[in-house]
């Protein structure tokens, strides 16, 4: 497959599910190369993920970004409301099923889940 498996931009980051560990950028640059890689960002369970992965992450992927409080977004495993959050707050999990959610993030605005995430059902 073509398809990304991480997102990141300079205040957030993007992937399937909650990333399990913290991988350098090379391991994740050559992940068709490596099955627990691409399971690290697709398939990891609740409460399976080193506790401070995100941070770690997005510091690694992200470099000089440590004076901002990023956010990971991410779904996979489903949410009983609006969102979950995760690794004291770093990451955003979204996915709930009959609300078809998706997170809105606007430019120099701190993201606030209660108001930014949004239903897509019509």
């Amino acid at each position: 497959t073509s398809l990304p498996i991480v997102a990141i931009f300079r205040t957030f980051g993007v992937s399937h599910a909650e990333p399990s560990l913290p991988w350098s950028r090379r391991e994740i640059i050559e992940y068709h190369d490596n099955e627990n890689v691409i399971l690290s960002f697709t398939w990891t369970a609740n409460d399976e993920a080193l506790v401070g992965s995100v941070d770690s992450l997005f510091h690694e992927l992200s470099p000089g970004s440590d004076s901002i409080k990023a956010l990971w977004f991410g779904g996979h495993r489903p949410v009983p409301e609006k969102f979950l959050t995760r690794q004291h707050g770093s990451f955003v999990q979204i996915h709930n099923p009959d609300e078809m959610n998706v997170a809105v993030l606007y430019p120099n605005k701190k993201f606030n889940p209660n108001v930014d995430i949004l239903s897509v059902r019509h």
